[in-house]
């Protein structure tokens, strides 16, 4: 086209290649000047690049349809999300172990609000570790089952599946909140809760809870509070992400907000592995 323009010969095309793999996550400029001899060196074309990864929330829906991807949906959890740097922000119910690896991976910061294994109420021992599946498309019709492991009524994303993967897999992921029962159980004397494992694949920073935590929902709706329990910690502690708190000190100002009225539920219990002292805020 510049050769039918009349512009020489042409041949005035030009390809670079840019590693952004190697730059900061940030939002970058990028200019391109003209080098015409006289030390000015106009711009003729600003664009702009966006390095930062995605920020994902993950609500699950359970078998019984209690919903608890309540606490993401309002507007202060869009800002807060923006405040830690973010190309989008992926927000979801529904999960299989495809999708948590996916999102994990290609996030700088994710939260996620599901189930986590429970003791048997014979022995109560913890036959899991693991975080469930959201059942929403993918629950298949069964009402009651004797066994809750049971892989038929159940889908759940084990340490198993983590351990297929290479190390380093989420070598660019910042920090990973799971507001999950017994996320990171016997902390680290335990190498194989969730909270451990994702770590050593490759997570800066984990964040979950030692033992149980409990909701609170409105039995008509279904709807889990989003101000009481693991779902009101998650919000809490995405908002001071974004305010520039080390996880550290997110972790200790989002226990106290969400104790402050009387509602932990067993939120007060947390396991922090990796960089406790990393700002993801970018």
């Amino acid at each position: 086209d510049l050769y039918n323009a009349g512009i020489g010969n042409g041949e005035h095309g030009f390809i670079i290649d840019v590693d952004f793999n190697s730059m900061p996550e940030e939002r970058f400029t990028v200019e391109l000047h003209y080098v015409d001899g006289s030390g000015y060196h106009p711009v003729f074309y600003t664009g702009y690049y966006d390095n930062r990864k995605q920020i994902s929330l993950l609500g699950m829906v359970d078998y019984q349809g209690y919903d608890r991807s309540t606490w993401m949906w309002n507007d202060e959890v869009i800002n807060y999300c923006e405040n830690i740097g973010c190309s989008s922000l992926m927000r979801n119910n529904i999960a299989d172990d495809e999708y948590y690896t996916r999102m994990i991976r290609d996030s700088s910061y994710c939260a996620i609000a599901t189930h986590g294994p429970s003791p048997d109420e014979e022995t109560g021992e913890i036959y899991y570790d693991a975080i469930q599946w959201s059942m929403r498309g993918v629950y298949n019709g069964h009402t009651e089952c004797e066994n809750k492991y049971c892989p038929t009524c159940f889908g759940w994303y084990t340490t198993d599946d983590l351990k297929e993967l290479s190390d380093g897999y989420f070598s660019t992921t910042r920090c990973v909140a799971l507001g999950a029962c017994y996320a990171g159980y016997n902390r680290e004397n335990n190498p194989d809760n969730f909270v451990n494992v994702l770590q050593s694949k490759g997570v800066w920073t984990v964040v979950g809870f030692e033992l149980a935590t409990q909701t609170a929902a409105d039995e008509d709706t279904k709807i889990v509070d989003p101000d009481k329990g693991a779902q009101k910690w998650l919000k809490e502690f995405t908002e001071f992400l974004g305010e520039g708190k080390t996880v550290q000190n997110a972790t200790i100002l989002a226990t106290a907000a969400t104790t402050e009225n009387g509602f932990a539920y067993g939120t007060d219990k947390y396991y922090i592995a990796g960089d406790n002292n990393q700002i993801v805020k970018h």
